[in-house]
């Protein structure tokens, strides 16, 4: 869902800073998803593709500029908590994904 929430641009009103670390973790969950780059250049163009930037041109135009994908796939973060996305106002509230401790994309189930 915060994924969902940054690409559908319910976010527009938000911080030049809040945007960049969208479009950073953005490119660090298709990383993880194991999309290849390319892929997630094509999904990040198709959504932020539609959102202006205060900065002129479209949040896409920002990533490429920025270079926002590249530096995801090469810095070897991990995605954030949940705790850490609220934290950071860039996760609207607990949802059915929402874990306490850790982040939802990294956690082992018992078989």
């Amino acid at each position: 869902p915060c994924v969902q929430y940054w690409i559908t641009g319910k976010n527009q009103e938000d911080s030049d800073t809040m945007n960049w670390k969208m479009r950073y973790w953005f490119g660090v969950y298709c990383r993880d998803m194991g999309l290849p780059i390319d892929a997630s250049r094509e999904i990040a163009k198709q959504y932020f593709g539609m959102m202006k930037s205060k900065q002129g041109g479209t949040k896409f135009d920002a990533m490429r500029r920025e270079k926002t994908l590249e530096y995801a796939y090469r810095k070897g973060d991990l995605f954030p908590s949940c705790d850490s996305l609220m934290l950071d106002r860039l996760c609207l509230g607990r949802c059915q994904r929402y874990v306490q401790n850790g982040s939802p994309l990294y956690q082992i189930k018992e078989v």
